[in-house]
């Protein structure tokens, strides 16, 4: 059901606020029936009249609270302070006049502003007492007393509408065009921790139903948006950090089995309150209720839906409302920033707890498939049974709603992480773009495809493009710096890399690719120390790249003595990813050969290789682990064998493969 927040309209003494189109400006001077969609009458204006009446009187609203979702909660609960005890002077009389008009149950009001009128010209238009020193009150007098009159005769006139003065006073000269949007996390109404998850959930979802809309230009992702959460940053601030037209902002909550979500639509450059409604379903049918609040954002901002699209937003099936929970924790931990190994896999824990309740719901199927993805991708785990696992999850989506954006982006990443199918992949991604064209998300995955492919232009359009609609993400940007060293284009790839910094001052890989691009292609040793003192400044320096970065500065520097005698007290023994594996010890036998030391140096040659060694026999496969070994072997002196592991690596993993990661 939707509870529609907006003026009443001109077009009947008598109607349901369901019926009424225009735009909600005046959200302080509304009545409890006009947030329940209730027969909306008379009464409601009188409620309206006492509003302006009591902050004459007083000095300030009835209810003062900051956020839309919270003043909805008090007009519909609560009292407002008596006038009385805000100023004191004010007469009991009009007190009570202000009282009535403002009562929650339209029964006990001033049943017309006939019935209002008459009392105000009883009461001689009253001035609201103020204590003030004697010298100055005929003087506040002269000056309230036609103030109040004026007051109360603009009560009456927007309670007629002369005129279209409410209309017009609402906002009624029509909403601005609006083409980009981004949700503000939702108020978790009252508090309750048990529900903060939920309610960031559905924030997610929201932004995600709305990012299938193609008639909108943008949609900022969540990964932005929950930066912003709690903030007290001005709505005209953040629209101009995001680049949007206009802000949603709201709440959620659960109560039993029922989930309510309002949502209000904000003018990014006027601060103009345009709309609000209020929804609320059945827990089950929260996968519809999420379609139904984006289909009403559409509509409040005139962007029309393809036919698709409409199907689309018809079809959501119902959930079990514990497996949505698992599935919305399990979103928490997958799409955390550092994808740590113990994220992952509380992640999958999470959405195998949703697919046990709920066999049938295909997002978290996707999402599973992701998670295990992840562990490949992320070398937590090489083993064929995660290869597995992935597919089959993307496979049990694919079954259970061919259809969707999750199913065909699983299935994209599935292709790309496992099976480096580009292609296929590339045709899925292009599946699930089709359904949601401002996920930000997909636009980074083909991006990273492209760029493995050799096609670096298009692989920073996307990555550009995956930026500006997660503009608070410092992963996009990063990864377009990396694109741009392989194009030999250092100057972008040293502002992008800065721009990640700044992003995310608290996240070692930027610092790191950004030293090493300083170092190896562009020769300047003084600026790659600077990174990583910068780093280490803040903390990082323990990080594994940061510490690699350091060393192979040491090594062009040839400031040897000071990196040996560091090396050893340093915690970390392996810098390793997806891009590359580098032992500590290769690093430290390479120092001391250039010490003429080369027995320390076999030493350390010979820890290298067993580390590598044991490496390829757990996962032959890995290029970077036969590389590493084929350089140890050369240290020690066994050509052949060096040979051999460096053209075995080259053979796993050719450039022709992945123009990205391959040994070169």
């Amino acid at each position: 059901m939707a509870k529609l927040v907006r003026p009443v309209s001109d077009a009947a003494s008598t109607e349901t606020a369901g019926d009424a189109r225009g735009a909600a400006g005046t959200f302080p001077y509304m009545a409890p029936e006009q947030l329940r969609s209730e027969t909306v009458d008379a009464r409601t204006d009188v409620h309206a009249a006492g509003a302006v009446l009591y902050e004459m009187s007083s000095g300030r609203r009835p209810f003062c609270e900051a956020t839309a979702p919270r003043l909805i909660h008090a007009i519909l609960h609560q009292m407002p302070p008596a006038p009385r005890a805000l100023n004191p002077r004010i007469s009991p009389r009009l007190e009570e006049l202000i009282l009535k008009c403002l009562d929650k149950n339209p029964g006990r009001r001033y049943q017309s502003a006939k019935e209002l009128r008459v009392d105000l010209e009883r009461l001689g238009a009253p001035v609201p007492d103020v204590a003030v020193p004697q010298r100055r009150w005929s003087f506040i007098r002269w000056v309230l007393t036609p103030a109040l009159v004026l007051a109360a005769i603009l009560a009456l006139l927007i309670a007629f509408d002369a005129g279209g003065l409410r209309q017009r006073l609402s906002g009624g000269m029509g909403t601005p065009r609006i083409e980009s949007l981004a949700v503000l996390p939702l108020d978790n109404l009252y508090g309750d921790p048990n529900q903060g998850v939920l309610v960031d959930g559905i924030t997610e979802a929201l932004t995600a139903e709305l990012s299938k809309i193609k008639a909108l230009k943008k949609v900022i992702s969540r990964t932005s948006m929950m930066q912003y959460k709690g903030t007290s940053k001005p709505i005209r601030q953040i629209a101009g950090e995001l680049g949007v037209d206009a802000l949603i902002e709201g709440s959620a909550i659960r109560e039993g089995d029922t989930v309510r979500i309002t949502v209000q639509l904000i003018h990014g450059g006027t601060d103009a309150h345009l709309w609000a409604e209020s929804f609320d379903r059945e827990y089950r049918n929260i996968l519809a209720l999420h379609s139904e609040v984006a289909r009403a954002i559409a509509r409040e901002v005139k962007a029309v839906l393809t036919p698709a699209e409409v199907a689309g937003f018809s079809k959501a099936p119902t959930v079990n409302p514990e497996a949505y929970s698992f599935f919305v924790r399990g979103n928490e931990y997958l799409w955390r920033r550092t994808t740590a190994e113990a994220d992952t896999r509380t992640a999958i824990e999470m959405y195998e707890r949703a697919v046990e309740l709920d066999s049938g719901f295909a997002p978290a199927h996707a999402a599973l498939s992701e998670a295990h993805g992840q562990m490949w991708r992320n070398y937590y785990d090489r083993s064929a049974g995660r290869v597995v696992q992935t597919k089959a999850a993307a496979h049990r989506a694919l079954e259970l709603q061919p259809d969707i954006s999750e199913t065909h982006r699983a299935l994209g990443l599935y292709y790309y992480w496992c099976e480096l199918d580009y292609d296929r992949a590339l045709q899925e991604l292009a599946l699930a773009q089709s359904t949601k064209p401002n996920d930000s998300r997909i636009y980074a995955s083909i991006g990273a495809i492209l760029r493995s492919q050799g096609k670096m232009g298009g692989a920073v359009a996307n990555f550009i493009k995956s930026a500006e609609l997660d503009p608070l993400s410092a992963m996009p940007v990063h990864a377009a710096a990396q694109t741009f060293t392989f194009m030999r284009n250092y100057d972008e790839a040293a502002r992008y890399e800065n721009l990640a910094i700044k992003l995310a001052p608290d996240w070692p890989r930027p610092y790191g690719f950004r030293a090493l691009c300083d170092l190896r292609l562009a020769g300047n040793a003084a600026s790659t120390r600077g990174v990583v003192q910068t780093a280490q400044r803040i903390g990082l320096g323990n990080d594994p790249l940061i510490a690699y970065a350091r060393t192979m500065v040491d090594l062009y520097d040839r400031t040897l003595q000071e990196a040996s005698m560091r090396l050893p007290s340093e915690a970390w023994e392996v810098c390793e990813s997806q891009f590359h594996f580098v032992p500590k010890a290769l690093l430290q036998a390479q120092i001391h050969e250039l010490l003429n030391q080369p027995q320390r140096a076999k030493l350390y040659y010979e820890s290298a290789r067993r580390l590598a060694e044991a490496r390829v026999r757990q996962l032959p496969d890995e290029a970077f682990f036969h590389g590493a070994l084929g350089i140890a072997y050369a240290g020690l002196g066994r050509k052949q064998d060096a040979i051999r592991k460096g053209t075995e690596a080259m053979d796993l993993l050719p450039v022709s493969k992945d123009a990205f990661r391959g040994p070169t």
